[in-house]
Parts: C-alpha cells; structure tokens; sequence
C-alpha cells in the first residue's frame, strides 16, 4: 500500500502566521496538520507567536520578551486582518482535534536569557493542557533546543517527541520509537530518511524562507517516502498529491 505523506502548514500555512485566522484556513483547506510556536508568559499562559531568537517581541528589538509580558498585554498587539497573538488554548478550542499539531516550543538562544527563562514551568503548562485535550494520538512537541527536550522525556510525557535540527551532525542520540526527526528540506537526502525508517522514527522536513517550495518538491518528498512536509505554501502539496 502506498505511504501517505502529510501536508502540514509552517506556522499555520496561512496568512497572518500563527493566528486562529491562519489555523481555521488549514482546517477549511483540510490540511494533515499544523506547525506552530509557543511561549511561556509571565503570568503563567502560553502564547502561540515566533518571535525573535531570543524572545523578542519584534524580531530585531532586543531588550522587550515575549515571556516578560502578560498574555493580556500581548493580546494588545495587531498582527492584522483583525488578528492578535492567540493562546494555545484558543487553538486548542478551535481545532477540537481536526489537526495534528507539532507544538514547537521556543526557548532564548542567548544562554543568559536561556537560564532565566521558566522552561520547567513552560513544560509543566504544556503538558497539563495536552492531557486534559487529551492530544497523545494528535500532537507532538517538537523544539530545536534538546534540553527542553530531555525535561520532556524526563517527565514521561506521553506524546511524541520532535527533533528539530538544520544539518545531520546534530541528530542526537537516543531518539526513540515513534518520534520525529525534523530536517530542513535541503536536507532531506535519501539516506538520513531510510536511516530514520529503519530506526524506528518518523522523518519530516520543514520549508524556510529561502526555500523554493513547488509541486515538483513535493513530488520529490512523496518518492522519498518523507511522513510529513511542513510548508509555507502547503496548498502546493495538496496540488501534488490530488487533494485539492
């Protein structure tokens, strides 16, 4: 039988990113699945919005952090078509289980900001609201700091955990069965993706802003036996595979 190969949106997949505006779309244009970024607030809620490396409320402005802010105070900001930073509790509402979602949890690059920030307290939120949406069979956390990662596995959690990483070397050791290793589309070479099947993981790639995504890519990942591709432009997969 052959392998079905899930179309899941970057950050939604529509425009604006990573709002209930953007997730409804994918919901309406029945997409596999939804990638999306989190973070810790400071009153203790999770907010769905990328940010900066570091946290930055506008990417370039260093010094204003999303996880400084009350999820009252982010809700202030516009991000247009009359939309604003959602909780992922809104998502959670939303979705009522439609989607997949890869929730991937965002934590400061900078190692000062990093051991400030509350990730066991992030973990802790995250994982409350997993089991009471009761999300195991329909979500998988996914970062690309494996620390966050390790106090997941530590706490036994009970969804699959993502590996996100930009080239092989980084792939880490002790991934286990049914998890998820998330490489760029560049890298998404025949032999990292049978090496995972064989493993026991899943192999899923994911566009960046420099990436030409087309039909024929794709193509390319449906041949390969890719399980998943995250795309900005995920109406071009379902073209691809007859599902529009």
């Amino acid at each position: 039988m052959e392998q079905k190969i899930e179309v899941w949106g970057h950050r939604g997949g529509y425009k604006p990113e990573n709002t209930l505006k953007s997730f409804q779309s994918a919901i309406d244009n029945k997409l596999d699945g939804v990638e999306f970024d989190i973070w810790l607030t400071s009153d203790d809620d999770i907010v769905i919005i990328h940010g900066g490396l570091d946290g930055e409320l506008v990417v370039g402005q260093s010094g204003d952090y999303i996880f400084d802010h009350t999820v009252e105070e982010l809700q202030e900001v516009q991000l247009g078509e009359g939309q604003t930073i959602p909780t992922f509790r809104e998502l959670l509402d939303l979705n009522k289980k439609t989607l997949f979602l890869d929730i991937e949890i965002k934590i400061p690059t900078n190692l000062d900001l990093k051991t400030k920030y509350r990730m066991e307290k992030l973990v802790d939120q995250l994982l409350k609201l997993v089991e009471e949406y009761d999300l195991a069979d329909r979500s998988m956390i996914s970062s690309f700091d494996f620390d966050v990662l390790k106090i997941l596995k530590e706490r036994d959690a009970k969804v699959p955990i993502g590996y996100l990483f930009e080239s092989p070397d980084q792939i880490p050791e002790g991934i286990a069965k049914g998890d998820y290793v998330l490489a760029r589309a560049d890298y998404s070479q025949s032999e990292y993706i049978e090496k995972a099947h064989a493993d026991g993981f899943k192999f899923g790639v994911w566009a960046f802003k420099e990436f030409e995504e087309t039909e024929e890519f794709y193509q390319q990942m449906k041949e390969k036996n890719v399980d998943c591709v995250i795309g900005d432009f995920p109406n071009l997969g379902l073209k691809a595979y007859g599902r529009e």
